[in-house]
C-alpha cells in the first residue's frame, strides 16, 4: 500500500503513478543530483524548473518487501510552491468523465476510496 506525501497532499495506492506522470509533465529540466541508500531507505535529491523558476526536491523513499511503501517529498524554495501546485494541477492525468482523476493536487485522497 504505497503512500506518497507531498507538501500539498497525500496520495495512496493506485493514485501514486498519477503523481509521477503529472510531475513528468509539470517540471522542466528534471535532473537527479544524488541518490543515497541504506537498507530499506533511499534519499533522492533532484533539481528542476517550473515556469522558469528553479525547484529543489528531496524524496525519502521507504521500501518494504521489495516494493515502495512510502515516499515523502520536500521542496524548496517556498516561494515556488504555488507555481509547482499550479503546474501539477495542469499536468494531472485526466480520466473520461472526471475533471481531474485520482485525487488531484487540489484535494487530498486520504479519505477518498482507500
Amino acid at each position: 500500500d504505497a503512500v506518497f506525501q507531498s507538501p500539498f497532499h497525500t496520495w495512496r495506492r493506485h493514485h501514486v503513478p498519477s503523481v509521477f506522470r503529472a510531475r513528468g509533465k509539470a517540471f522542466d529540466d528534471l535532473r537527479v543530483e544524488s541518490v543515497i541508500h541504506d537498507g530499506d531507505r533511499a534519499l533522492i535529491l533532484w533539481r528542476a524548473t517550473v515556469t522558469g523558476d528553479r525547484v529543489e526536491g528531496a524524496e525519502l523513499v521507504s521500501v518494504s518487501d521489495h516494493a515502495i511503501g512510502r515516499i515523502d517529498v520536500f521542496l524548496r524554495p517556498a516561494s515556488v510552491l504555488g507555481a509547482v501546485h499550479q503546474a501539477m494541477v495542469a499536468a494531472w492525468p485526466k480520466a473520461p468523465g472526471d475533471r481531474l482523476a485520482g485525487g488531484s493536487p487540489g484535494r487530498s485522497i486520504e479519505t477518498e476510496g482507500q
